[in-house]
């Protein structure tokens, strides 16, 4: 097995053969859809380089989280992991060399390259590039400059550490980056065929400038913000949680590749709702989320104890920034849990009223910080305080009597994630809850959302003006937490 010796010797080597006089440093072009002359596999069907044009970003060394830094398509094919993995189990001196250049043990490869996420790259970028010496048994590295279009594996600090084509292991380029002349030679440069003696020609489109050096994100990546390239030239952004390869993109409403970014604003020690307004003001989306129970002692309820991303990131316009609030007391989960909050329906309920519907009211009510009395099932003159009060702070017409607005309120309180067909959990469970009070019919609460539910929150969203897509986002649940 090689050594991280041999590895290193290796290295100084062929790489130190690679320098020109005046300390200039030679990088060998590799263009799409070329092949490397000793490369770790030549199978098909690994990868598919992107075929046409590609936008590219300014040049320069750019951090791996950088939004719009690689571009992206939904096609598996662009890059198989799993036959990557399968190619490297059946081939172990090969994998064994290839486990030594990434660090790690032949056993690691497969949840390793699980963790990778495929992109392509938007410029032509710097990399040290790993061929195989099938005499030697080794790898044998080199400077490479990848052609924009390159489909690569990258980790979850946002550098290529694969490239797909070929399966060679990748690692940064440690160089200066304008200390670089680069070796268009015509064996690594497809379609640029030459006669003996002749010089390979740049590929098309080629720009010093534009010559990226990518360098580790100071953390783990939360998403790879990617520009996805279709046949017909349409550009638009995706969002890729790492890890995955297409399947669960989402498409983001700002294109990362404009490179609108901003500052993230610090919304640390506000209340929630300042701090929502402050980000949406600078254009950036916002889901809330509870601290822990630790981290929240330490600033008053309601008010925000971190964010994510941190204040001060660089981020593109429209993120969705996630800000972690302290809550009051007693969410109806905890509070309610001995009383019980699902019902079939929401009657209203006035001074007067009795039974579990009135107990559930006043769960929801101490919940959501207002004191309804003792929660004994009994609708007086406390538990109709209360509710004018929340009635009051919500814009509702203050009557005192829990109708069908006020049970909404109450009853969508809490976290906005987005949610849709497919979704479970405790977000869905409030939903169907409100959803039930707001339409006045019965939707199953059962914590699923089915067919069932996306109709009910059409039927909501086409009746309050929104937009119909059966998907709760912000506009669908600030519609239900204001008890339209």
């Amino acid at each position: 097995m090689l050594t991280a010796l041999g590895v290193a010797a290796s290295m100084l080597f062929t790489l130190g053969a690679s320098s020109c006089a005046g300390g200039r440093v030679t990088v060998k072009a590799l263009a799409r859809g070329a092949t490397n002359s000793s490369p770790f596999f030549r199978a098909a069907g690994l990868a598919v380089d992107l075929i046409g044009t590609i936008s590219a970003l300014e040049g320069g060394s750019k951090s791996g989280a950088t939004p719009g830094l690689y571009g992206g398509t939904r096609r598996k094919s662009s890059c198989d992991k799993g036959q990557l993995i399968k190619y490297l189990k059946e081939n172990g001196e090969k994998a064994a060399a290839w486990a030594e250049v990434r660090g790690i043990g032949m056993q690691q490869i497969e949840s390793y390259v699980d963790k990778l996420t495929p992109v392509l790259l938007r410029n032509d970028t710097l990399v040290e590039n790993y061929d195989y010496d099938t005499r030697k048994k080794e790898p044998t590295p080199f400077y490479a400059l990848l052609e924009a279009g390159v489909a690569v594996l990258i980790d979850a600090y946002g550098l290529p550490v694969v490239q797909c084509r070929c399966g060679n292991p990748l690692r940064r380029f440690d160089m200066p980056r304008d200390d670089v002349e680069v070796d268009f030679d015509a064996d690594r440069v497809a379609g640029n065929k030459r006669g003996k003696g002749e010089k390979g020609k740049e590929w098309k489109g080629f720009d010093r400038k534009r010559i990226v050096k990518v360098e580790p994100a100071e953390k783990k990546l939360d998403a790879v913000l990617l520009v996805e390239h279709t046949e017909d030239g349409e550009t638009k952004g995706l969002e890729r949680p790492p890890g995955t390869s297409g399947e669960q993109d989402q498409v983001l409403k700002v294109d990362p590749g404009t490179e609108e970014n901003a500052e993230v604003p610090d919304v640390v020690g506000k209340p929630a709702d300042e701090a929502e307004a402050s980000l949406r003001e600078a254009g950036f989306g916002v889901e809330t989320a509870a601290a822990g129970q630790g981290e929240a002692e330490s600033a008053g309820p309601g008010r925000v104890v971190r964010q994510d991303p941190e204040p001060g990131t660089v981020a593109l316009r429209g993120m969705t920034v996630t800000l972690y609030r302290a809550e009051e007391a007693g969410r109806p989960e905890a509070a309610c849990a001995e009383v019980g909050v699902d019902f079939g329906a929401y009657d209203p309920l006035e001074r007067g009223s009795t039974g579990a519907l009135v107990g559930a009211a006043q769960c929801l009510l101490m919940a959501a910080g207002y004191d309804p009395g003792p929660v004994d099932g009994e609708f007086g003159e406390m538990t109709a305080a209360a509710a004018l009060s929340l009635q009051s702070d919500h814009g509702l017409q203050t009557l005192g009597v829990v109708g069908p607005k006020t049970w909404t309120v109450l009853l969508s309180r809490g976290d906005t994630p987005e949610v849709r067909a497919g979704a479970n959990g405790e977000a869905v469970t409030r939903l169907q809850r409100a959803l039930t009070a707001a339409l006045g019919e019965t939707v199953v609460i059962d914590g699923d959302f089915g067919p069932a539910t996306e109709n009910a929150v059409r039927s909501y969203q086409s009746s309050r003006g929104l937009e119909s897509d059966g998907v709760v986002g912000p506009q669908t649940w600030a519609a239900l937490q204001a008890g339209r």
